[in-house]
């Protein structure tokens, strides 16, 4: 404790008539409970991620999922050096965002929390999982796009969502119509 702050909690102890030992002891009780809150939400938010990741062991893995529009390395080095590139900072970004914010609509990098007062409300909507799981898909990266899909199908809802927004709306789309090529011209759908 500062001094500054040390002279603010005896006036407002000589204000509330304390002695400085009392007052002291007072602020202390204060930040212990504090504490204490900050320990029991930090639990409550484990138990949530540990219900989550339950959920999602139970969830039934109907396909392994298809080609779609994958496949095909580039020949050029620098071009295959730009894209494992942009692979790791997809990477990278997805994993902090499963460290920091998982199920929430954004992470907030600085305070590295999750968000999910925005355009959606105050629900959480898992707005960057169901944004980013058809460009996991495209990149190939199907350990975090097999964690998306199954997320989505064990904890996506809209109950109590009026306005969903273009992006969910998008999503769903792009899903439903997300086709690989059949020989015999016949689109296979890979949903979710």
């Amino acid at each position: 404790m500062d001094m500054a702050e040390h002279k603010r909690i005896l006036k407002v102890g000589q204000k509330l008539n304390m002695s400085k030992d009392d007052t002291l002891g007072f602020k202390q009780h204060i930040e212990n409970d504090k504490e204490k809150v900050r320990q029991q939400k930090k639990e409550e938010e484990e138990r949530k991620r540990q219900s989550e990741m339950e959920k999602l062991k139970e969830i039934k893995q109907e396909h392994p999922g298809g080609e779609g529009a994958q496949g095909g390395a580039p020949s050029e080095e620098d071009v295959l050096e730009k894209r494992n590139a942009v692979k790791e900072m997809m990477r990278h970004a997805w994993a902090s965002y499963k460290k920091h914010a998982w199920g929430s609509n954004e992470l907030r990098p600085i305070s590295r929390r999750g968000h999910s007062a925005s355009i959606f409300g105050t629900l959480n909507l898992g707005a960057t999982i169901v944004d980013a799981a058809d460009t996991l898909y495209i990149m190939e990266m199907m350990d975090e796009y097999k964690e998306a899909r199954d997320w989505i199908a064990a904890n996506l809802n809209f109950e109590g969502v009026s306005n969903m927004g273009s992006r969910f709306l998008n999503f769903l789309i792009i899903r439903k119509n997300f086709t690989t090529y059949n020989p015999d011209n016949v689109s296979v759908i890979t949903m979710l």
